[in-house]
């Protein structure tokens, strides 16, 4: 999974099993990649026009790393397909009791 990482050394710690650094994202680099993540229709209810048209510009894939974006979209099909499965879980009838 690609994420986008906070400045160098900011959060990584030494492995003890080689000299490799192992980098971690912080909290806020998750938090972006999942916003990013919803579906741009979220932000077309905000009532403020110049407001909306700002965080459709936020949440913009278009000036993003191909690699990021790649990881964007991929996130946008797995929410997609959970939601989906979700919704018909929703309507499936209940199992009936056990005798």
């Amino acid at each position: 999974m690609l994420l986008p990482m906070s400045p160098p050394g900011t959060s990584s710690c030494t492995s003890n099993l080689s000299n490799e650094t192992i980098k971690y994202p912080w909290s806020t680099d998750v938090l972006t990649v999942l916003l990013l993540a919803l579906h741009p229709s979220t932000w077309l209810n905000i009532k403020d026009e110049r407001l909306k048209a700002e965080f459709q510009t936020l949440v913009s894939t278009d000036n993003l790393p191909d690699d990021l974006k790649q990881e964007i979209l991929h996130r946008r099909r797995q929410l997609y397909y959970l939601k989906a499965y979700k919704e018909e879980e929703e309507y499936e009838d209940p199992m009936p009791p056990s005798p």
